[in-house]
């Protein structure tokens, strides 16, 4: 890309044939680089190159959805406030001790989830995080409209904890890095910037939201509403996940535009010559 840009194209030629083998026909290769730089000289970075294209559009609306449904299955607001949700729920284990159990099922997780990313695919693990994710809410939104209900938990004091630690989990294989690996290979590099940033702005703002929004749910609504609330977009964002999210495990950056550009595309592959 670099000799390309530099307008080196008998040195393109020179290096693709090594690469490549001298039996292989690079010219379908060297014109979707020269496409590529062109595309990148005329682009200036900014906002209107980002949305000024179909594909362009539907990588925002990807990268919005994301951000929106990893922040409204409620994932910050409990990692804040799972020492006062412990407290709430009468649980028998102790909250301090709790919050620690969770915090490190989150970092082991993360840890994780760099290793099976590009085995599993993108889509499947988020599709797996968002049901579990929602299994999960669903569990602790019962538990609390038990108690509230009068009845005694004191044997059900571990419904708390596994509940939410087995929803950091899959939340930390699926949403929680996901999304960020997504959005860094659906957007061109002449816009990444501009998409990296609105992403970190998004997501920010849904993290303040959220975070100021749950005491005033619980308040309102009671902790089983509230978690059921969370548990319905966990649940819509398998259907976002399934028909919006494009998969990218394996795609270049132009099979990934012209699949959200809705045209079929075969996958190019580029050999290598054995030494």
């Amino acid at each position: 890309m670099w000799l390309m840009q530099q307008g080196r194209e008998d040195q393109v030629i020179k290096v693709l044939s090594i690469l490549r083998g001298s039996r292989y026909d690079i010219v379908g290769e060297l014109a979707v680089l020269k496409e590529d730089v062109n595309r990148i000289t005329k682009a200036s970075g900014g906002f209107k190159d980002l949305v000024g294209t179909k594909a362009g559009r539907k990588a925002v609306v990807t990268c919005m959805g994301l951000m929106f449904f990893q922040q409204l299955c409620g994932i910050d607001a409990i990692l804040f406030y799972t020492v006062n949700i412990f407290q709430a729920a009468n649980s028998t284990i102790d909250p301090f001790l709790a919050t620690i159990i969770i915090g490190l099922t989150e970092v082991v997780m993360t840890i994780f989830v760099v290793f099976v990313i590009d085995r599993f695919g993108r889509k499947p693990l988020l599709i797996i995080s968002s049901v579990m994710m929602t299994i999960c809410l669903v569990i602790l939104g019962y538990y609390f409209k038990f108690k509230d209900e009068g009845n005694d938990v004191s044997t059900f004091g571990w419904v708390p904890l596994t509940s939410l630690a087995y929803f950091n989990i899959v939340f930390s294989i699926g949403y929680g890095s996901v999304p960020f690996t997504v959005i860094s290979e659906i957007f061109p590099l002449e816009t990444k910037g501009v998409a990296s940033s609105i992403s970190i702005v998004t997501n920010w703002i849904l993290v303040f939201t959220v975070t100021k929004l749950f005491p005033i749910m619980e308040y309102e609504m009671g902790q089983a509403a509230t978690f059921w609330t969370f548990s319905c977009f966990a649940a819509t964002s398998v259907a976002f996940t399934y028909f919006v999210i494009p998969e990218t495990k394996g795609k270049t950056l132009q099979e990934i535009q012209k699949k959200l550009e809705r045209k079929k595309t075969s996958s190019i592959k580029y050999p290598v010559e054995p030494a």
